[in-house]
C-alpha cells in the first residue's frame, strides 16, 4: 500500500505498519521509481491484452518456421505408450516427422506470462504425424492381429518395427517483442499491430508428448492381449489367477464367448496362444507341467535331457510323451496342455532353431556370420556353424537361414576360402619349423597350434593338391594308424626275460621301465605255467616258485 500524507504523524504511524510505504506529497510519489515501475507494469498489461487479437494472426503466418523448430526438437526423441506400442517396454524412438495434422495453436491467451525484456511465454499444442522405430520380438509380432500387423513394417532379421502414429504435443512458445515499446503507454492501434508483426516466435519447451488413440476400444483389447502373451511367456501357461490384474479381463473373454458376443478373429488369436476357456482340476499332468515350468525358469527351456541325474525322472517323462505322440498313443488333452506351454516335441529341431537364434544375435552384434572358435556367450555356435556348411540344409531350414540374411552358398564359399588361406598359413609355418629344426616332429609345448594342425592332418587324407604342397616342403603324408599292436606272445616275453638276465645277471624287472614284461611275469606268478614252460624257465635260471616279482 502506498500512502500520500502531508501530516508527519500520519506518515510515522504508517511507517510502523508492514507493507505500507509513505510519501509526503503527490509529486514525490509520481517522481519515485515505485510509481514509474507501477505505471510501466500497467502499460505492459494493457499492451499485452491489446496484442491478444494479433498473436494468433502472426502465429499462423509463422507456422512454417515454428513447425521446423518443433521437428528438430522431436526427431530422435523417445516416446512412451504401453497400450499403443506393441513391444514389452512400451517405448519407441521418433524416426521421422511425416507432417502436421493441424496448425500449431495457442491454448489460452489469458495465461500468458511476461518475463521482462520484451519476452512473453504462452502455452501451445499441436498434433504431429510421426514414424517411430522400436524393438519387437518375433513372438510379439506374430501375436498381433492381422489388422495391427498390417500397420507395421517389420524386419525379422534384426527384430525391429517401424510404425506411424499421431502424436499430441504440448509445450510453451516464447514471443519476443520490442522491449522498450511494450513499456510505452497509450500506444496507437497501428503501433500495437506493428509490435506484433515485428515479434519473433520460438519453441520454449516441450512439456508433454502423448500418442493419440486412433481406435480406443481396439487398442485397449490389444494392450490386454499383449499382456496375456507376456504372462504366458513368463509363466508358461494362460491360466491367469483371478486376483491377477489380468484376471477380470480374462474372465470377461470367457463370458463374451459363452453368450456369443465375441469376434471370431479374437477367439482364434486366443486359441493360438493356448487360452484356457475352461479351468480344469489339477492332476498328475499339472504336477509335471509345474516341474517343467520351474525347469524353464532355471535353464531357459524345457528340453529336459534324460542324462541329467537331478531331473532324470522328469527327463524320462518328457521322452515318454514324445514317444507316445510319435506312436499316436498320446491323449488330445495331454497334447493340448503341453502345447500350451511350448513343449518341445522334436528336440533336434528345437536345438537347431536355438542355434539359429544365436546366429542371428551374433550377426546383429558383430555384423557377420564368421563365428570364432572360442566365444563364451555362444559356446556351441562355432561347431554348429562349421557343421552347417558341410551339408546343404533342407528347404525349410534354408528358408529360415535366408530370413536372417544368411546365404548358405555364399557363406560356404567364404568358409572354403578362409580354410584354404588358413591351411596355407599352417603349411608355411610347418616349412619354417622344418628349416629351423630339420624335422617335422613338432613339440606340443613349443607350438600348440601347429601341433594340433599336424595331428588333424594325419587323421584325414588331404586332397591331391594339398598332398603336392606337402611334398614340396619334404613332408610325406602317411595315415595315422588306429590299430593296436597285438600283445606279445609267451615266447616273445620269454626271450625278453632271457635277454634281460644275460645283460643284467638278475630278474629284477621294473614296473615302469619294462611295464609289459613286468605285467607278463606278474600274471605268470598268479597262473601256473605248463610243465614245458616251467622247464624252459629253469634252463635260464628262473625258478618259477621262488622268484619274486618286485617293482
Amino acid at each position: 500500500m502506498y500512502v500520500v500524507a502531508n501530516d508527519k504523524k500520519v506518515r510515522e504511524a504508517c511507517d510502523n505498519v508492514q507493507n505500507i510505504k509513505t510519501f509526503e506529497s503527490l509529486d514525490d510519489f509520481i517522481q519515485s521509481d515505485t510509481c514509474r515501475l507501477l505505471l510501466e507494469e500497467e502499460s505492459v498489461n494493457q499492451n499485452i491484452e491489446r496484442l491478444f487479437k494479433y498473436i494468433p494472426i502472426v502465429l499462423s503466418i509463422r507456422q512454417d518456421e515454428i513447425k521446423e523448430q518443433l521437428t528438430e526438437i522431436l526427431e530422435d526423441t523417445k516416446i512412451q505408450s504401453e497400450r499403443l506400442i506393441a513391444n514389452g517396454s512400451g517405448s519407441a524412438k521418433i524416426k521421422t516427422i511425416e507432417d502436421f495434422a493441424n496448425d500449431i495453436t495457442v491454448k489460452d491467451l489469458t495465461s500468458v506470462q511476461y518475463y521482462g525484456d520484451g519476452v512473453l511465454v504462452l502455452p501451445f499444442d499441436a498434433q504431429v504425424r510421426i514414424t517411430a522405430e522400436y524393438d519387437l520380438t518375433s513372438t510379439e509380432y506374430h501375436h498381433l492381429s492381422i489388422k495391427r500387423a498390417e500397420q507395421i513394417l517389420y524386419s525379422d532379421s534384426d527384430e525391429t518395427a517401424i510404425e506411424s502414429f499421431t502424436l499430441s504435443v504440448a509445450g510453451k512458445i516464447s514471443i519476443k517483442v520490442d522491449s522498450l515499446r511494450i513499456l510505452e503507454a497509450n500506444l496507437s492501434e497501428e503501433n500495437i499491430k506493428s509490435l506484433a508483426d515485428g515479434s519473433k516466435f520460438d519453441i520454449d519447451s516441450i512439456e508433454q508428448k502423448e500418442l493419440i488413440d486412433s481406435d480406443p476400444i481396439q487398442n485397449r483389447w490389444e494392450y490386454q492381449f499383449l499382456e496375456l502373451v507376456r504372462f504366458k511367456e513368463e509363466n508358461g501357461h494362460c491360466e491367469v489367477p483371478r486376483k491377477h490384474p489380468l484376471g477380470p479381463w480374462v474372465s470377461n473373454q470367457r463370458q463374451r464367448r459363452r453368450i456369443g458376443a465375441f469376434a471370431k478373429e479374437r477367439i482364434d488369436r486366443l486359441n493360438k496362444i493356448g487360452f484356457v476357456w475352461l479351468m480344469r482340476p489339477r492332476g498328475a499332468l499339472d504336477e509335471y507341467i509345474d516341474q517343467l515350468l520351474n525347469y524353464r525358469k532355471i535353464y531357459g527351456h524345457i528340453d529336459v535331457p534324460q542324462q541329467d541325474k537331478k531331473y532324470r525322472q522328469l527327463g524320462r517323462w518328457v521322452n515318454d510323451q514324445r514317444t507316445k505322440k510319435k506312436n499316436g498313443a498320446l491323449s488330445e488333452e495331454y497334447e493340448d496342455r503341453l502345447n500350451e506351454i511350448g513343449f518341445v516335441w522334436d528336440a533336434l529341431e528345437e536345438r537347431w532353431n536355438q542355434r539359429l537364434s544365436e546366429l542371428r544375435e551374433f550377426r546383429k552384434k558383430f555384423g557377420h556370420f564368421n563365428v570364432p572358435p572360442q566365444i563364451s556367450e555362444y559356446p556351441k555356435l562355432y561347431s554348429w556353424s562349421k557343421k552347417l556348411r558341410r551339408i546343404r540344409p533342407t528347404p525349410d531350414r534354408l528358408a529360415k537361414l535366408i530370413s536372417i540374411g544368411y546365404d548358405w552358398d555364399i557363406e560356404t564359399r567364404k568358409a572354403k576360402i578362409e580354410d584354404a588361406v588358413g591351411w596355407d598359413e599352417k603349411l608355411l609355418a610347418l616349412k619354417e619349423y622344418y628349416d629351423a629344426n630339420g624335422h617335422f616332429n613338432v613339440n606340443y609345448k613349443e607350438n600348440k597350434s601347429l601341433y594340433n594342425w599336424l595331428h588333424k592332418l594325419k587323421s584325414r587324407k588331404p586332397s591331391e593338391e594339398r598332398l603336392t604342397k606337402l611334398r614340396s616342403i619334404g613332408f610325406h603324408w602317411e595315415p595315422k594308424t588306429t590299430k593296436r599292436k597285438p600283445p606279445a606272445s609267451w615266447n616273445d616275453n620269454f626271450n625278453l626275460l632271457k635277454l634281460h638276465f644275460e645283460k643284467n645277471g638278475n630278474f629284477d624287472i621294473s614296473s615302469t621301465k619294462q611295464k609289459n614284461l613286468y605285467n607278463w611275469l606278474f600274471k605268470l606268478k598268479r597262473k601256473k605255467p605248463t610243465d614245458e614252460q616251467i622247464e624252459r624257465l629253469k634252463l635260464i635260471g628262473f625258478d618259477w616258485e621262488k622268484e619274486k616279482v618286485e617293482s
